[in-house]
């Protein structure tokens, strides 16, 4: 089984707010899913209870706080 299949079958898909203001509280959120390999990626980090995990080599995600962040981000 590929990595992609792995996350669907065993019941969890991660997924980022992916909205042009995430902030925004007046719009309704929007969601898009990691890839399934991401998502597996994510998911086993959170079973070890990682505290973080870089993913895509652009992004730190806080499995604390549950936030992503881009890592090239000054602010």
């Amino acid at each position: 089984m590929s990595l992609d299949e792995a996350a669907p079958r065993y019941g969890y898909i991660w997924e980022y707010r992916s909205d042009a203001d995430p902030w925004d509280t007046e719009r309704v959120p929007q969601w898009t899913q990691y890839s399934s390999a991401t998502s597996l990626a994510i998911e086993n980090a959170k079973n070890q209870q990682s505290k973080e995990i870089f993913i895509e080599n652009n992004y730190r995600i806080d499995l604390e706080k549950y936030v992503q962040q881009h890592t090239i981000d000054l602010h």
